[in-house]
């Protein structure tokens, strides 16, 4: 939508400048969005019809088209600096009493027409005094005048000059604040009539600064929103990356071999082909996964290679380690979970391992004889 104008003016004189256009937040979201969208899948801007026109926006601004006139139509580069209006001689400048007195004419002419509305005739009169002896009133004051003629760029202009000869001129700040928010220009403008209005506070000019803020925040709020899509859209492509590599590092490896039926860990063999086994491994198996002592214990260098040694002769290992008080609690627990191990394949006397571990000493105590035995 075209910006509204920030400061009352005369109906235009003259103006070599289009007002400045300026694109609402909502637009501003949507465009970050497809910005967005864009970049997950840049193929989307060649097979999505409704995003045609951008596609054609983009190739014209890549080959350079866009900005150029028509063939045949002639340009002019002063369209985009407005009127160029002399700057007055550069330096210390000491006047006689001729030229003072033609300078203070000057200057009182300029402002009886800028008061009556003749900006244009003010602006003229400004210059003349401008041309004797430069200073930063003098300037602020014609910008002040070319910002109501909508000559918005000249007016900048004429405010860096007051500036460069002083740096703390409120009234320039004012002026050029005013100009760039007419240019659309927020953020500059936001900044000068912050600086501005704390140099030496107005009403007037309040206003307008506070219209200013109120359109600067859309925009930041708006940029803030695409940047965050943008980090948004990075992350996701990071983490795409992330899983791709995972997945393909998964899919290299293959599946797991090795301890109860390729239990990972153990390094035992799979016991399922060997005869009535495999519903001994699966038992086995679930016990140790649901017990947290037995789990613990496969840390144990010695406990996993006689479990290992299990997997491989179930009845070589149960003879070797049947005695090992490191392995009496691992027997113990396996055995009372598969209601004793006894006649396990190869394992001989078939006896449990509660029997073996709490089997008592072969040297038996006698039994106690009382008196009452005697008699």
């Amino acid at each position: 939508h075209l910006a509204r104008p920030l400061v009352p003016s005369a109906p235009r004189e003259h103006s070599d400048q289009p007002a400045g256009m300026s694109l609402r937040a909502s637009v501003l979201e949507a465009v970050a969005e497809v910005v967005a969208v864009l970049r997950r899948d840049p193929s989307r801007l060649d097979t999505d019809a409704g995003l045609r026109p951008l596609k054609e926006f983009i190739d014209d601004y890549n080959s350079g088209v866009l900005g150029q006139p028509p063939a045949g139509e002639p340009t002019d580069n002063a369209v985009d600096e407005g009127i160029q209006l002399d700057m007055g001689p550069s330096g210390d400048i000491e006047l006689n009493a001729q030229d003072t007195d033609k300078m203070i004419a000057a200057k009182s002419r300029a402002a009886e027409l800028n008061s009556e509305g003749k900006y244009r005739e003010a602006v003229g009169a400004y210059t003349e005094a401008i041309k004797l002896q430069p200073s930063p009133l003098l300037f602020a004051r014609r910008a002040e005048a070319l910002v109501k003629l909508d000559e918005f760029r000249a007016a900048v202009r004429d405010c860096d000059a007051a500036l460069k000869l002083n740096s703390d001129s409120a009234k320039a700040y004012k002026v050029r604040g005013k100009a760039y928010a007419r240019l659309c220009e927020w953020e500059k403008a936001a900044q000068d009539l912050t600086t501005g209005q704390s140099i030496d506070f107005d009403e007037a000019t309040d206003e307008v600064y506070k219209s200013v803020h109120e359109k600067y925040s859309e925009i930041l709020a708006a940029r803030r929103k695409a940047e965050q899509a943008k980090r948004q859209a990075e992350a996701d492509e990071r983490q795409r990356k992330v899983d791709e590599r995972r997945r393909a590092a998964e899919a290299s490896r293959g599946p797991p071999t090795g301890g109860f039926g390729g239990m990972p860990g153990f390094g035992m063999p799979d016991m399922a082909g060997m005869p009535d086994m495999a519903s001994m491994q699966q038992k086995l198996m679930n016990m140790v996964m649901s017990d947290p002592e037995l789990m613990a214990s496969m840390s144990n260098p010695k406990v996993m290679a006689a479990m290992q040694e299990f997997g491989a002769n179930p009845a070589g290992a149960w003879e070797k380690y049947k005695e090992d008080p490191d392995l009496q609690l691992i027997f113990r627990k396996l055995s009372s979970g598969m209601g004793g191990m006894g006649g396990m394949p190869g394992g001989g006397s078939g006896v449990s391992v509660e029997e073996v571990v709490d089997e008592p000493s072969q040297a038996q105590t006698p039994p106690h004889t009382g008196v009452e035995d005697v008699d």
